[in-house]
């Protein structure tokens, strides 16, 4: 597990453990444009209302906007997924 600091949307910054990961993709629209879109998932114990920035050693994500939650029965840790407005 990783030391994750998150961002909650009343912007109070809560080191949490958990995982991230994400991945940029390269989008073609039906125009021809090319953008990219980042989407990610984090899974970690705390529950969080909102989420509005990610950071690692590595990664810093901003403008993190939660599309969907998962939780289980046995499962010790909530998983996110996120889509990313601004990466780099």
């Amino acid at each position: 597990m990783a030391i994750l600091k998150i961002t909650d949307g009343s912007n109070n910054e809560i080191e949490v453990k958990g995982r991230m990961t994400f991945k940029i993709s390269k989008v073609v629209d039906e125009n021809g444009e090319e953008s990219q879109v980042c989407l990610g998932q984090m899974a970690t114990h705390k529950y969080f209302e909102e989420i509005t920035k990610i950071e690692t050693d590595r990664f810093k994500l901003e403008n993190v906007e939660v599309i969907e939650e998962t939780f289980g029965t046995n499962d010790f840790n909530i998983l996110y997924d996120f889509e990313v407005n601004d990466f780099g």
